[in-house]
């Protein structure tokens, strides 16, 4: 749901116009950076160059002059390579706290 309180999707909505490559670049690309920490095990990752911010979501800085970081996470319940869903601490929402 975008601010406005509408549902529009990617091909009606303006925003999704400023992105500097078409939508399914941008989608191919998360998917996979988010298959690759799959496969490693991590739960995500953060990146903090202007140039691997801008391949992943062509969003152009600054950068340089100002600190920057973009979280990259694996969806939750997308379990890691090898251990299935109800074995995964993760898709039963136990994150070890407390």
């Amino acid at each position: 749901m975008l601010d406005n309180g509408t549902d529009a999707t990617p091909q009606t909505c303006d925003q999704w116009n400023l992105l500097a490559f078409p939508i399914e670049t941008y989608r191919a690309r998360l998917a996979s950076v988010q298959s690759d920490l799959n496969d490693k095990g991590l739960a995500g990752c953060l990146l903090f160059d202007p140039e691997n911010i801008y391949w992943l979501t062509g969003y152009q800085t600054i950068g340089y002059f100002t600190f920057q970081a973009l979280s990259v996470s694996v969806p939750v319940c997308q379990p890691r390579s090898g251990v299935g869903p109800s074995h995964d601490r993760r898709c039963r929402g136990d994150y070890g706290y407390g």
